[in-house]
């Protein structure tokens, strides 16, 4: 090696040993710490794609639920015209004058008409 990089090594390797916290020199040890590193970052990253995931279900299944409470609105108000137009086809007075008119019956005679007891 040159002296220089021989040098600098030297300097490197004394700076880290005055520092306070222990230094990683065994690869061993380096790669099983940079291993923990990424699975505590993919652990985190699922985590937070998760998250991300549930909150846009929540916002879709509000959607959903604002369209079908507006259907539901939409077939109610449908459903009460109906009740008004069988109630306005089953009058009496209007089945009186199709019976009368395009059917053309009449009333009955008092001898036609059977009471039950």
């Amino acid at each position: 090696m040159r002296p220089q990089k021989i040098k600098r090594r030297n300097q490197q390797q004394h700076f880290l040993l005055s520092q306070k916290r222990p230094v990683i020199t065994d690869k061993k040890a380096l790669l099983r710490g940079l291993g923990t590193l990424m699975m505590l970052g993919i652990l985190l990253t699922g985590t937070v794609l998760f998250y991300v995931w549930s909150r846009l279900e929540v916002v879709r299944l509000n959607y959903a639920i604002l369209e079908a409470s507006k259907e539901e609105k939409r077939l109610y108000l449908k459903n009460e015209r109906f009740k008004v137009e069988l109630a306005t086809l089953m009058s009496p007075s209007r089945l009186s004058y199709l019976a009368k008119n395009q059917l053309k019956l009449k009333d009955p005679s008092q001898h036609q008409v059977i009471y039950m007891k």
